[in-house]
């Protein structure tokens, strides 16, 4: 994928957001001016929802970004 990714854009950033990654995850996007966040959302059942908040809920609350929720 990062292959892929870098020879069709031209600045591409993988970052480690740490252990608290939802926090840190919208910490890291709201300090970036120019960014567009492609996130996933295969298998996302109620039950998973109760046990492991969304990721993308928080971005999408807060986040004046362009952000795509993508299904494969």
């Amino acid at each position: 994928m990062a292959a892929w990714l870098r020879a069709n854009f031209r600045q591409v950033d993988f970052v480690n957001v740490g252990v608290d990654s939802r926090a840190a995850l919208l910490e890291y996007v709201l300090g970036k001016d120019k960014l567009m966040m492609v996130m996933g959302a295969y298998g996302r059942s109620g039950w998973s929802s109760f046990f492991s908040p969304s990721h993308a809920d928080p971005l999408a609350k807060y986040v004046s970004k362009a952000l795509f929720i993508s299904h494969v």
